[in-house]
Order: C-alpha cells, then structure tokens, then sequence
C-alpha cells in the first residue's frame, strides 16, 4: 500500500500515473506531487529543493504546495480556480 489514500488523489493525463494529492499536517493543507504505480499503490513524489545558492538542499522532502488552514486554502484554490476560468 502506497503512502497516499485513494480518495486524497487526483490523477492527471499521461501514462506515468502522476497527479495531485491533497494532504493535512496539524491542521495545514497542502498540495502534493505523487504517482500511482501499475499495482495502484499512490506514493508521494520527493525531491531535493534547490536554495538560492543553487545548491541541493542536503535532506529530501515532498513536493508540494502549503496552502494553509483549510479557509485559506480554499480561498487560494477559488482564486486559482477564477483565474483558470478567465484565461483564454
């Protein structure tokens, strides 16, 4: 089982399985990277951040977007979602 519930998974187009997952750590939300594997286990996708120095930061972390306490995370994504809604 991956490290990632079903129902907290978003999958994107494409054959690799990626796509978006939500998550919830004392009372934050974020946004994150992960990949559903062809046994349709879903893991978290990690990286290596880079600083301003342009070197690797020395630990790996998740890939993801802070969004905040959930009234503020929804108010980003209503944003996100009216900006989307306007391009052409």
């Amino acid at each position: 089982m991956g490290n990632v519930d079903e129902k907290e998974f978003v999958q994107l187009p494409g054959k690799y399985g990626y796509g978006l997952c939500v998550e919830k750590y004392k009372n934050e939300f974020s946004i994150g990277y992960a990949r559903k594997s062809d046994k349709g286990e879903i893991w978290k996708v990690w990286c290596f951040p880079v600083a301003k120095d342009r070197k690797p930061h020395p630990k790996m972390l998740p890939w993801k977007l802070k969004l905040g306490f959930k009234e503020q995370a929804i108010q980003y994504l209503e944003k996100l979602i009216y900006i989307i809604g306007g391009m052409k």
